[in-house]
């Protein structure tokens, strides 16, 4: 009987963790990847300047701004976990898009397409530092549950565990 409960416990304790993963990516491909992508993909700067702007308030309203993602498993200042040179990376090359809008905006009218491909090959610069392309648009891993990465990641551990122990989940065959 006892077993039976904690298989249940563990069962839902793992689908919650599973579904707050999925959610939470979910969430976060709408609010900040898709702008992310889409400024790399702008052929207007104003356009790239937008949507960069958009994904940098959502990346603040949802504290993405500094920390590391892996800081239970990987040291503080690794690149492929550390927020904060990822965010740094995101708002350069925001005031750089800035900065080109408003040096294009009082002369939109006399700006070649030659002069405007060029400024927009210099934003490709700054997206390529910060790993961001019309495809991809570089996270640090497990972002999209940052800051309860741990959390989730250790409840879902321990409940395969106890599925394993309980017999919920089984790798041998009993026939």
């Amino acid at each position: 009987m006892l077993k039976g409960i904690i298989q249940i416990i563990a069962w839902v304790v793992l689908l919650a963790c599973i579904f707050v993963w999925l959610s939470a990516n979910d969430n976060y491909n709408q609010t900040v990847d898709r702008h992310l992508r889409a400024a790399a993909a702008a052929q207007r700067i104003e356009d790239m300047q937008a949507h960069l702007d958009t994904a940098v308030t959502n990346i603040q309203n949802r504290g993405l701004t500094q920390g590391s993602t892996l800081n239970f498993v990987a040291p503080q200042g690794v690149s492929d976990s550390n927020v904060t040179f990822w965010y740094q990376d995101i708002t350069k090359a925001q005031k750089m898009a800035g900065w080109l809008a408003n040096s294009v905006r009082g002369r939109a009218t006399s700006l070649t397409v030659k002069q405007g491909d060029s400024l927009l090959a210099q934003m490709d610069v700054f997206f390529r530092a910060a790993r961001i392309t019309k495809e991809e648009a570089y996270a640090p891993r497990f972002i999209s549950i940052f800051p309860n990465q741990a959390a989730v990641i250790i409840l879902g551990v321990i409940a395969i565990v106890f599925l394993f122990i309980t017999g919920g989940i089984s790798i041998f065959s009993r026939t």
